[in-house]
């Protein structure tokens, strides 16, 4: 509802609005006529909207409520579907039941305002409620009531500052009830400043309604944001959000915030930070245009002693290791370039994972066949015979006769 001040302005927009279409003797004075008994009776009532879903099975609603309020003499009264009226026959239930909310009906806030018999219904705006907010975390040297309106105000208008002990009795915490505007985010924390330090302050909200672990509005689940797609929020892979269930006084799990602010952390550099970047070695143009013509690769080799590297033809190494010899490492490149691994480089693109050479090795036997190129060459072989005990033939190659044994 509005006050004086706002009803004034409005009046006067429509004035402005109408011109001379209305005077002055158009309005009607009723204070005089209105009777005494119906303001009194007007006194015990409360009006109550659903927040987020205002179709709600009423039966379901009602029953549930009664025995939430554990009051029987009450009447509720539909005006539109979600918004409803509740008279109470003791002005002693009408103020407990208003300064023990907020209520919920399946997860889905009821917002109740006291009923002003001179304000029409239509008139009443939902769009704040009033929460109890614990302030976790704050020193002993701020528990004082000051302190804590401070802080809390930040959320809202602070209504009333409470200092609660603990179930042992011997913390203390500090909890305010505000009155925070629904059409704004959830407050998660704050900062204080203490003495030379800044530390970090958990907010914890009483009997908080579903409300969205993406952008923190009362309301919705985070499957239908308006805001924040599901599929951005992070929450299908189990990735932290920035709001959670942390949220509610029931919970005792602390917030990310409070986690990485009185969390370990890791004053060193990272591996990342402390390994310098691989280098790009610019390739010859040369023999990058040789090699491609004739289809072979480059060998990039670098020597951990001398921090040098040198780049020759895949086919010059093969062509080395089968003469027996050792591929000279260059002196001639500058330093400052320097590799951790072997790479084999096509010519003209992208690096590409090494090729495994196969290993040289000068001093292992090799066997190989001889091929016959001409059939003639079995009829010319000279072949000997013998008979007796030990009978038998030999067969030697065109170019060496054989010898008996």
């Amino acid at each position: 509802m509005e006050g004086t001040q706002e009803n004034q302005l409005r009046l006067l927009a429509l004035c402005q609005r109408m011109g001379d279409l209305w005077t002055g003797d158009d309005i009607t004075e009723l204070n005089a006529h209105i009777p005494a008994r119906d303001k009194q009776a007007d006194e015990y009532l409360l009006y109550g909207k659903l927040f987020s879903k205002p179709n709600a099975n009423f039966q379901a609603f009602w029953e549930t409520m009664k025995k939430a309020w554990k009051v029987d003499e009450v009447r509720c009264e539909v005006i539109q579907q979600g918004f409803f009226a509740f008279s109470f026959k003791s002005a002693v239930d009408q103020r407990r039941i208003l300064q023990t909310s907020p209520w919920s009906f399946s997860s889905n806030l009821l917002v109740l305002q006291e009923g002003d018999p001179t304000v029409p219904e239509h008139c009443y705006e939902f769009n704040h409620c009033s929460f109890w907010v614990h302030l976790m975390g704050l020193p002993r040297a701020a528990l004082v009531e000051e302190c804590i309106r401070m802080i809390a105000g930040k959320m809202g208008e602070v209504e009333e500052v409470r200092i609660d002990a603990r179930t042992n009795g011997s913390r203390k915490i500090g909890k305010a009830k505000v009155r925070l505007n629904l059409l704004h985010p959830l407050k998660t924390g704050t900062i204080i400043h203490v003495g030379d330090r800044n530390w970090w302050i958990d907010f914890k909200y009483e009997r908080l309604p579903h409300f969205c672990y993406s952008c923190g509005y009362i309301g919705h689940y985070a499957n239908y944001c308006p805001t924040i797609p599901y599929e951005n929020s992070g929450l299908p892979q189990d990735k932290p959000g920035r709001y959670g269930s942390w949220l509610k006084a029931e919970v005792k799990n602390s917030s990310p915030c409070w986690d990485t602010f009185y969390g370990e952390i890791d004053l060193t550099l990272t591996e990342d930070e402390m390994v310098p970047e691989t280098p790009v070695i610019p390739s010859n143009e040369e023999s990058n245009r040789k090699s491609s013509s004739e289809g072979g690769q480059a060998l990039v080799i670098y020597n951990p002693a001398t921090q040098l590297i040198s780049e020759v033809s895949v086919m010059d190494e093969y062509a080395a290791q089968k003469r027996g010899k050792r591929i000279q490492q260059s002196s001639e490149q500058p330093k400052g370039r320097s590799m951790q691994e072997i790479r084999v480089v096509k010519s003209g693109s992208k690096q590409q994972p090494p090729k495994k050479l196969k290993r040289f090795a000068p001093y292992e036997k090799r066997v190989s066949l001889t091929t016959l190129d001409d059939m003639d060459q079995l009829l010319d072989t000279p072949i000997q015979i013998w008979e007796g005990e030990s009978a038998g033939a030999l067969v030697a190659s065109p170019n060496k006769p054989p010898r008996k044994p």
